[in-house]
Parts: structure tokens; C-alpha cells; sequence
């Protein structure tokens, strides 16, 4: 059943993340390191994450994943080589507390 529409307010979430396009068989070899690249970037920077690491997936083809690895965090990040900054709006859904990309 869809729900009806409504209009919400929603805090602002930061997220540290970084975008991914890889063949799809490749995703299972990627998503690790770049969880770890993530994790060792947000412990440099002195933040923790607030939770797991999610997906966004931002394409999706037979042969590629186009998709974002990220954290949500308290506060901003500062990019640094791949890994960028998101400032993101809440979620509704089952995705409660997960950062989208604006």
C-alpha cells in the first residue's frame, strides 16, 4: 500500500561518503575497502560514525553499480581525495536516520 503524501520537516544530516562506479561483480571486493578508507578518514579527522555504513546506489545496470559509501556523522567532514562531504535531508520510509544525497 503507498502512503499519502505529506509534507514533513526533517533535521539535517551530515555524511561522509565515497562514490563508487564499479562493474558489478566488483562489489563485494570494493564495498570493504572503502568502508575501512571511510572509517580511517573520520578517525583522522577525529569523528565517529553515527552507525553503519549505507549504500546509496545512485545507478544500477546489469554490468555496473554507480552508488556512494557512507557514514552519517555529527558533524561536517572535511573532503579529502575521493571521500566527500554530504549535507542531506532526512528520510521517510525504512531508512530511518540514513543520509540522502540532495
Amino acid at each position: 500500500m503507498i502512503d499519502t503524501p505529506r509534507i514533513i520537516r526533517s533535521t539535517a544530516k551530515f555524511a561522509a561518503v565515497i562514490p563508487l562506479d564499479i562493474p558489478r561483480s566488483d562489489m563485494m571486493e570494493a564495498f570493504g575497502p572503502a568502508v575501512s578508507e571511510l572509517l580511517a578518514a573520520l578517525s583522522a579527522q577525529g569523528l565517529k560514525p553515527n552507525g553503519s555504513a549505507f549504500a546509496h546506489h545512485l545507478r544500477m545496470t546489469p554490468e555496473r553499480f554507480n552508488f556512494e559509501v557512507g557514514f552519517q556523522v555529527s558533524t561536517p567532514v572535511r573532503p579529502q581525495g575521493a571521500r566527500q562531504a554530504r549535507h542531506a535531508a532526512g528520510c521517510h520510509g525504512g531508512t530511518h536516520g540514513v543520509p540522502r544525497r540532495l
